[in-house]
């Protein structure tokens, strides 16, 4: 596979939610239970095709348009609550210390960008011991654009001091895929197998299951 230069690397970018660890079936969890009380229901293809990686305000707009701005704040509100209750026993994705370790080395920037509320993003990094671990942190409401649109993550660049273009970005959602290749950044998927095709398709140069995979590393190592 013929893979992308880079100019120079010199920042990688992590999504929070799905990439540093496995929260989809908590969140798919939540959101399935909390829309059964507005009457709809939804299976894991729609929440993985139509909700992860979105922001809850534009779900929230898009599949319950009769919620006024109100309702809509007080629903992510009490959705985000029950995935922090719920969220007990957070792991790190695999290899992603190996990551975090070859970056400090090589003096590489950190960033995390994210659509996560500001309290989930302190409970999340907190739980996985990563509070330390990234020079900033772009999360839910310092874009005035969310993701997919690329200004989260050229907001994450332009705060690190680097361009995109020297940056690789792991993300594991379509709206997360689209946004970081949309900045220029190269993007690297963190999915299972079944998501191949759609994270490709939505701008991710490979698909890997982790940080520790090989494929991964070649192309890290090459630059």
């Amino acid at each position: 596979m013929q893979l992308p230069e880079l100019t120079s690397l010199k920042a990688l970018l992590f999504d929070l939610d799905g990439t540093l660890t496995d929260t989809d079936d908590l969140h798919f969890d939540v959101w399935r239970a909390m829309l059964a009380e507005q009457d709809l229901r939804i299976d894991r293809g729609y929440f993985d095709e139509h909700l992860s990686g979105g922001s809850n305000d534009e779900i929230l707009q898009r599949i319950v348009p009769k919620f006024s701005e109100a309702e809509r704040a007080a629903f992510a509100a009490a959705k985000e609550r029950a995935f922090r209750q719920s969220a007990t026993a957070l792991t790190p994705t695999p290899g992603l210390g190996r990551v975090l370790d070859w970056a400090a080395t090589l003096g590489l920037k950190t960033a995390v960008v994210t659509s996560a509320e500001p309290e989930n993003v302190e409970f999340m990094l907190g739980a996985l011991d990563l509070r330390d671990r990234f020079e900033t942190i772009v999360m839910a409401g310092d874009a005035a654009f969310a993701k997919p649109h690329p200004m989260p993550f050229e907001m994450a660049c332009g705060n690190l001091g680097v361009s995109p273009l020297e940056a690789v970005a792991f993300e594991d959602s379509v709206p997360g895929v689209t946004s970081a290749s949309s900045s220029g950044a190269t993007t690297v998927a963190i999915a299972p197998p079944k998501k191949n095709t759609v994270l490709l398709n939505a701008g991710a140069e490979f698909v890997v299951p982790d940080f520790a995979a090989n494929q991964l590393w070649s192309y890290l190592e090459s630059r």
